[in-house]
């Protein structure tokens, strides 16, 4: 018998995201922009100057790195991605950060990929009218941020989940949301989230934020127009 461990996620039919829609891609890709936004708030906090931030973004694109590894290295959820930044500094022992070369850059996104790369992760999407805060909660490295499972599904035994989707089209939108959630989605068999569905939704009892965007019909209609051009 195969172990489960061995299937990967392109294996494991019960998920469909792979898309070739430029719809689709583009607004990944200005996901994935306003991440790499959040994630340098977290890299002056480390004490990396604004001469090596400037540096990031081209290795972030750079030929070496493919979709995928951009958007393993995109899926880190708020409450571990400044733990899991210090680990790489404490692991090669890199105490000034004051000069961070495109080698060092290039080595910090394979290691976070590396780390990360086992839980099959994904950027997710959960619109809503509601504003979801941080949670305070004392003693915790880093304060949580979670979308909380309201809704009890009998397919799970009638515990509470929280959805999302894994593209724009099969976004859930309800009635005058104000913000896209863009969550960590772990599609690794035997983790706890579940496909919905066709494969385009998943569920989990909480949903680990990464970032938040605006996203009005104003902004897709934009997005409609940068297509057609």
């Amino acid at each position: 018998m195969t172990n489960p461990e061995d299937f990967s996620y392109k294996e494991d039919r019960r998920w469909t995201f792979e898309t070739q829609d430029l719809k689709e891609i583009l607004f990944k890709q200005k996901v994935e922009q306003k991440i790499i936004s959040d994630y340098k708030i977290d890299f002056k906090e480390l004490g990396i100057d604004d001469d090596s931030l400037e540096l990031f973004d081209d290795v972030f694109l750079d030929e070496d790195l493919s979709e995928r590894d951009r958007e393993i290295f995109c899926s880190l959820p708020y409450e571990i991605r400044l733990r899991q930044f210090k680990s790489f500094f404490e692991e090669f022992n890199l105490k000034d950060k004051t000069e961070f070369s495109r080698e060092d850059w290039m080595n910090f996104i394979k290691y976070i990929i590396e780390i990360n790369k086992d839980l099959e992760p994904h950027l997710g999407f959960h619109a809503t009218p509601y504003n979801i805060l941080k949670d305070k909660t004392p003693g915790r490295f880093r304060e949580g941020w979670y979308i909380k499972g309201t809704e009890n599904d009998h397919r799970n035994g009638d515990q509470p989940m929280a959805y999302y989707s894994l593209s724009l089209d099969k976004l859930f939108r309800k009635k005058e949301f104000k913000k896209i959630y863009v969550v960590r989605a772990n599609l690794a068999l035997g983790n706890n989230h579940h496909p919905d569905n066709d494969g385009h939704w998943g569920r989990a009892g909480n949903l680990s934020i990464i970032s938040e965007i605006d996203f009005t019909d104003e902004d897709e209609q934009n997005l409609n127009k940068e297509i057609a051009a």
